[in-house]
C-alpha cells in the first residue's frame, strides 16, 4: 500500500511542469522584449518623421524645380530681383553667361531671422541666388516644425547688365556689396541699411598678423545693394561708439570694405592699465620687480602667464645694473574684436644703466585682453568682471 502511495506522489510531482518562478520570469522577459520592439518601432517612426520635416528636403525640391537644370523662364517669373528695365531675354543671356558650363550647387547660408533658413545657390564661387524658407504654421503629427518656401532671391551679380530702352542711352544695372564689421552701422547715400540688406556673414582673419587661438578673426556682415543703376555717392560705416571706419572700394567687384574703427572708449579706459602691466613685466624680467607686480594685470590661468614665470626663473643671469627707465612709450590701436576681447598696440624702449654704462631693449607688441568675471551662484549672472592680459605677439 505504501509503495502505491509513493508511486502516486512521484507521478503528481512529475505533472507539476515548469516552476512558477521561471514561468513568471519568462512571461516578464517576453513582455519586456515585446515592449522594446514596440518602442523601437515608435522611435524609428519618430526619427523618420523628424528627418522628413528638415528644411533641407524642401530646399532640395525647390533647387530641383528651378536650378537643376536651370529653368530661366520659371526663375525670372517667380524669383525676387531688381534688374531695372532689363528684359527677360537680356537677363537670361546675362545669367547664362555668368553660369556658363559650371554646375550649380547649393549650401546652407546665414539667415537674419531665427525662424528662417537660407540656402545659397552658387555657380562655382559665384553666388547666384538664395532659397529662403520660413517656419510654417503646420506641425507634424508629433509636433515637429515644418517649413515653407518664403522666396527665391536672384542676385544680379557684379557684372553689368546692359539694358536697351529704345533710343535712350544704355542703363547699367549692377549689385554693390558692402562688407562691414558686424554690429557697425552702414549708411549708403544717407540711408541706414537694416538687417534686410544682410546676405550673410564671414570671419575676417587677415586684419592682424597673429591672433590668439580662441578667436579666428573679426566677424563681418555682407550687405547687398541690388538693381543699382549707378554707384553710390556716399558709403559710410560707423562703430557702435560712432567712430568712422576707413572704407575702400574695389571697382572690379563693386565692393566696399570697411576696416575696424579704433575704440576711443577702450583707449581711455585701459591705456594706463596696459602700459603699467607691460612695464611691470619688463621690470620683472630684468629682476627690478617681483612677481607680485604682475598681479591684477595678467590672467594667471593663461599660457602667457606661465611662460612669464618660466622666463623669470632665468633672472639670475641679468646683467647687474643700478637703475632702469622707459622711453618713447606709445600705445594705441585699440580694437574690439569680439564680445569680451580687445587688442591694442604698445611699444617702448627699456633702458638699464649702471654708472656710465647703459643697455637698451625695444618692445613692440600687440596685447590681447579678455574678460575674466566672477559668477553669482544665485543669479548665474556675472557680478565682477575685469579685463586681463592673456596673450601677446611681437608686432
Amino acid at each position: 500500500m505504501a509503495n502505491i502511495q509513493n508511486t502516486q506522489e512521484r507521478q503528481r510531482k512529475r505533472r507539476r511542469g515548469i516552476p512558477r518562478f521561471y514561468l513568471i520570469y519568462l512571461i516578464s522577459v517576453a513582455a519586456a522584449i515585446l515592449l522594446i520592439l514596440c518602442s523601437l518601432g515608435y522611435v524609428n517612426t519618430l526619427l523618420e518623421e523628424y528627418e522628413a520635416a528638415q528644411p533641407i528636403h524642401l530646399a532640395e525640391s525647390v533647387f530641383g524645380e528651378y536650378f537643376d537644370p536651370i529653368d530661366y523662364e520659371a526663375l525670372l517669373e517667380d524669383a525676387e530681383y531688381d534688374a531695372g528695365e532689363a528684359s527677360a531675354e537680356e537677363l537670361t543671356a546675362y545669367l547664362s553667361e555668368e553660369i556658363g558650363e559650371t554646375e550649380l550647387t547649393f549650401s546652407k547660408g546665414t539667415a537674419t531671422n531665427e525662424n528662417e533658413v537660407k540656402y545659397i545657390v552658387k555657380a562655382g564661387t559665384v553666388r547666384l541666388a538664395a532659397i529662403n524658407l520660413s517656419l510654417s504654421d503646420t506641425e507634424t503629427e508629433h509636433g515637429f516644425d515644418t517649413y515653407e518656401l518664403a522666396s527665391i532671391e536672384l542676385y544680379i551679380s557684379v557684372t553689368d547688365v546692359s539694358v536697351s530702352n529704345n533710343d535712350e542711352p544704355e542703363v547699367t544695372v549692377a549689385t554693390y556689396t558692402v562688407n562691414a564689421p558686424t554690429g557697425y552701422t552702414v549708411t549708403v547715400d544717407g540711408e541706414t541699411l537694416d538687417e534686410s540688406y544682410i546676405e550673410g556673414t564671414y570671419t575676417e582673419s587677415t586684419l592682424f598678423s597673429t591672433l590668439p587661438s580662441d578667436i579666428s578673426g573679426l566677424s563681418y556682415s555682407v550687405y547687398k545693394l541690388t538693381g543699382m543703376t549707378e554707384a553710390p555717392t556716399s558709403v559710410t560705416v560707423e562703430s557702435d561708439e560712432g567712430a568712422s571706419s576707413e572704407v575702400t572700394y574695389d571697382e572690379d567687384t563693386y565692393t566696399y570694405t570697411a576696416y575696424p574703427a579704433e575704440s576711443a572708449a577702450l583707449e581711455e579706459a585701459y591705456s594706463e592699465f596696459v602700459v603699467t602691466a607691460v612695464e611691470n613685466y619688463a621690470a620683472y624680467i630684468e629682476a627690478d620687480k617681483g612677481v607680485s607686480s604682475l598681479s591684477g594685470y595678467f590672467d594667471e590661468d593663461s599660457d602667457l602667464y606661465a611662460a612669464i614665470l618660466e622666463a623669470g626663473d632665468a633672472r639670475w643671469m641679468v646683467t647687474d645694473h643700478t637703475g632702469y627707465d622707459f622711453e618713447d612709450v606709445e600705445i594705441g590701436e585699440f580694437y574690439a574684436l569680439t564680445n569680451g576681447i580687445f587688442v591694442c598696440h604698445i611699444s617702448f624702449v627699456q633702458v638699464l644703466y649702471n654708472d656710465d654704462d647703459q643697455w637698451t631693449d625695444e618692445l613692440d607688441m600687440y596685447v590681447f585682453l579678455h574678460v575674466v568675471g566672477e559668477t553669482s551662484s544665485e543669479t548665474g549672472e556675472e557680478e565682477t568682471v575685469q579685463y586681463l592680459i592673456y596673450e601677446w605677439y611681437n608686432a
